[in-house]
């Protein structure tokens, strides 16, 4: 019962924060999908909810995410000029995040030091910060320990990495 009443005041919210449009069953779907924890590109969103639903386009993929994402309902998280990944934003946790430039996982974190620097931003510039956004890049443990089986050590993708970002 606790789970229905849950998917009830989801779909409240989803009709309250749409703002007069329609609810409809697949952006119910692709709603859904958001919710569920993780970090989607727009092709597995669209690979996941064409399993649910044969008849979804690319197109109403794309224009749903750019409606969620000016209602509020998402965020989006740019990887890279060409890469970026959207998930549930309002009603989750205030996370940040750490991407492995090895296996492409995005893990989640928090730590205490970013309020303290975000005090510390207010108080030396007389601001009111109202959002921060970060997103740091490195080698999960995994890639760390396969380390030793990879031919090139990962150091040389770190140069490779970099100067691919360069302007």
């Amino acid at each position: 019962m606790e789970v229905i009443n849950r998917q009830k005041e989801r779909i409240e919210k989803n009709l309250t924060a749409l703002a007069g449009r329609r609810l409809t069953p697949r952006r119910l779907l692709l709603l859904e999908l958001l919710r569920q924890g993780e970090h989607l590109s727009v092709d597995q969103l669209y690979r996941r909810a064409k399993a649910k639903a044969p008849g979804i386009n690319l197109s109403t993929v794309y224009r749903n995410l750019r409606l969620f994402s000016h209602l509020g309902l998402i965020d989006e998280l740019q990887l890279t000029k060409t890469s970026t990944r959207y998930f549930e934003g309002r009603s989750r946790h205030k996370h940040y995040h750490a991407v492995c430039l090895k296996c492409g996982r995005i893990l989640d974190f928090n730590s205490p030091l970013i309020e303290e620097v975000k005090k510390a931003v207010e108080d030396e510039l007389g601001m009111v910060v109202t959002d921060v956004r970060l997103s740091m890049a490195g080698y999960c443990a995994g890639c760390r320990e396969a380390q030793k089986n990879f031919v090139e050590p990962i150091a040389n993708d770190i140069h490779e990495h970099s100067a691919t970002q360069r302007p």
